[in-house]
């Protein structure tokens, strides 16, 4: 049957059709790709909308370089001022400042999701990179940020979930990478809506 000429709503009809009928006669290839059409005059469940808030001005909510604010240890992670060795994950804090509980730094514990600029310095091995996640999921395939030699400084946007203000940031790459890194918060993403002032 030729298709030349016809709209895709025909082209969906018809395929649904050709499975229906290669479902009944037993062939279960097309079956499969009827199974996937929606049915005329149905609408998906659209997703939760997030809104996005950006902070009045960045905050810095860590620093892993010795004398550089902010300064200190999380007392409930142990992030703390040393760098980042390969395979080693750190886990960090982005609603609150390190090492000040006290010093909000402006993401709601609560929220979806926080965009921030994450900047390694003084990096080690010849090549490495910084995955950045949210706490309590698993790691993924992809890196936020990567180096090819010594000593170099690369500051990259990188957006991610957060659970309960936690992100996961995993350096990797070859043998004997290890970097320093910087974060800091430009904004974040919640369904709540903001209060009117």
């Amino acid at each position: 049957m030729s298709t030349k000429g016809l709209s895709r709503r025909a082209l969906i009809g018809t395929a649904a059709a050709a499975g229906a009928a290669g479902a009944a006669s037993g062939a279960t290839g097309r079956a499969h790709a009827a199974a996937r059409v929606r049915p005329q005059g149905t609408t998906p469940e659209p997703p939760e909308a997030l809104s996005f808030y950006l902070l009045a001005q960045p905050v810095r909510a860590y620093d892993s370089r010795v004398a550089q604010a902010p300064d200190g240890t999380d007392p409930e992670t142990g992030a703390d001022d040393t760098p980042l060795l390969r395979n080693a994950t750190r886990s960090i804090d982005i609603s609150y400042v390190l090492g000040r509980g006290v010093e909000p730094t402006g993401v709601p514990v609560k929220a979806a999701g926080v965009l921030l600029n994450l900047t390694v310095v003084n990096t080690a091995g010849a090549t490495g990179y910084l995955k950045v996640w949210s706490d309590g999921v698993a790691e993924p395939a992809a890196s936020s940020i990567n180096w090819d030699h010594p000593s170099a400084i690369i500051a990259n946007a990188v957006s991610t979930a957060c659970a309960d203000g936690y992100i996961q940031v995993k350096c990797g790459g070859a043998v004997g990478a290890a970097t320093n890194l910087i974060i800091d918060v430009v904004g974040y993403y919640d369904t709540a809506v903001p209060p009117i002032v």
